[in-house]
């Protein structure tokens, strides 16, 4: 069976099951989209699929890469398989310390989650058995683990879009020589593809053939390496799923559950459990890892933040695992407390009540004051950049910031703690903290009021 016919056989056999699917295949002009596009028109009506040819001009090359996809446009019309060609202007739409090769792989995939919205959409790719060589060193080199190391499989699922890769069984030269057989001889070539400067072609161009004239089993080896890993993997994965399913739904995690977990699962289930919640696929690296684990054994009786690279931060404190934006700082809320005895605010409830006379001893989370110069409306709210406070026998005014600083209250902590202040926002108790001089007890007072705070959080007293 000649290489044609044996590759047509072979991705007929691996598609069957994506039979009627729309396939939209990422199609660059180079050697490997070509073959796979030619492929793909030929087994598509034994499958009654749908082929559609994506390109993504980079914006990086210049007129170089305008005439790419106007090639690309080509091609695709004489084998009369519709392209798209979709501009990412990559340079203008980097991250802050984003390299060009990580920001157009993130554009792409965020296209591919516009393109595919059907259950049976999927995106087909042209990687080769020498790709995944490529991949594994790579990875390997990064200190990737077993999922890492196996990440160009046949059939993955990324962020909710199916990628496919029909022709990993075949390698570089069986894919040029398919096609020559179609008598296929131009296609369009990356003039970067030629800089060793780049990793993956120094790799390429340097390592892998002296890799194999010295080892000659190096590379059939990794290739079996990469099956064994990507077995693995799935195993893997497939716990970190059933692990990740018990706290799926909770925007707050016990550190016991972490702590719990196998080394392996715990980055699998970490990276699920953020993506859920950063609403984009999301790979914690080694070193948030790292910091993760290390966290985890360490003294947790301060708060601990873990950076994610501009996603924000973990947040670990009181035996939970959260993101920092996660924290819910409620609305401002008016009480008018003559009407109404208490007052729910976010996880904290006010009560006032009227008594005769100041007791022994005053809980730091009770305050008292003059009835009658206390005005009918009293505002609750969080702290603000700025706020200040009238201290208890002092008349000074003292930041708040700082007196919570003074408390040894993590500013974590008091980002959500409620304030009581006069309508107008002044400040004028710091429940469990500090008392202000606003409306004191004195000898002339008739009616005393007093204010009680519960909550469910703990603060030092």
């Amino acid at each position: 069976m000649g290489i044609r016919d044996k590759m047509i056989q072979e991705v007929c056999d691996l598609l069957e099951s994506y039979r009627g699917y729309h396939l939209y295949v990422g199609f660059s002009g180079g050697a490997d989209s070509c073959a796979l596009l030619k492929i793909l028109s030929e087994v598509a009506p034994h499958i009654h699929a749908v082929i559609k040819a994506v390109h993504f001009e980079h914006g990086i090359r210049g007129l170089t890469s305008r005439e790419d996809a106007v090639w690309c446009k080509l091609f695709c019309n004489e084998l009369n398989i519709e392209c798209q060609v979709i501009p990412l202007q990559t340079p203008d739409n980097r991250e802050q310390g984003e390299n060009l090769e990580a920001a157009a792989r993130r554009l792409r995939l965020e296209q591919w989650k516009k393109i595919v919205r059907s259950p049976k959409d999927a995106v087909v790719l042209g990687h080769h058995s020498d790709d995944v060589v490529e991949n594994v060193l790579l990875k390997l080199f990064r200190g990737g683990n077993s999922g890492s190391l196996a990440s160009l499989r046949f059939e993955r699922r990324l962020d909710g879009v199916l990628y496919l890769r029909p022709l990993l069984n075949f390698t570089r030269e069986e894919v040029r020589e398919l096609l020559y057989k179609y008598k296929i001889t131009d296609w369009r070539e990356d003039a970067t593809n030629d800089d060793t400067g780049h990793s993956r072609n120094y790799l390429r161009r340097m390592l892998l053939p002296e890799l194999n004239r010295r080892f000659s089993f190096a590379i059939p080896g990794i290739r079996a390496a990469s099956d064994a890993l990507e077995h693995d993997a799935d195993f893997i994965e497939q716990h970190s799923i059933d692990s990740y399913k018990l706290i799926q739904t909770q925007n707050k995690t016990p550190v016991i559950f972490w702590k719990s977990l196998h080394p392996a699962l715990r980055q699998r289930v970490l990276g699920m459990w953020l993506s859920e919640r950063l609403g984009r696929f999301y790979v914690p690296d080694t070193s948030v890892m790292h910091r993760f684990d290390e966290t985890l054994e360490s003294d947790l009786s301060e708060a601990k933040l873990i950076p994610l690279q501009g996603e924000g931060d973990i947040l670990i404190q009181h035996d939970e695992v959260q993101l920092s934006e996660d924290i819910t700082v409620p609305s401002p809320l008016f009480w008018s407390w003559k009407h109404s005895s208490s007052v729910l605010f976010g996880d904290h409830s006010f009560y006032i009540s009227e008594v005769e006379s100041l007791p022994e001893n005053i809980s730091c989370f009770e305050a008292f004051f003059d009835a009658d110069k206390l005005p009918d409306t009293l505002l609750i709210r969080t702290r603000l950049d700025g706020d200040r406070m009238a201290v208890f026998k002092g008349g000074s005014q003292v930041k708040v910031k700082k007196i919570f600083t003074d408390a040894g209250i993590q500013s974590i902590d008091s980002q959500a703690w409620p304030l009581l202040c006069l309508s107008l926002g002044d400040v004028i108790w710091v429940p469990g903290v500090r008392h202000s001089d606003y409306a004191i007890i004195k000898k002339e007072t008739k009616r005393i009021v007093k204010i009680s705070f519960a909550t469910n959080c703990s603060l030092q007293d």
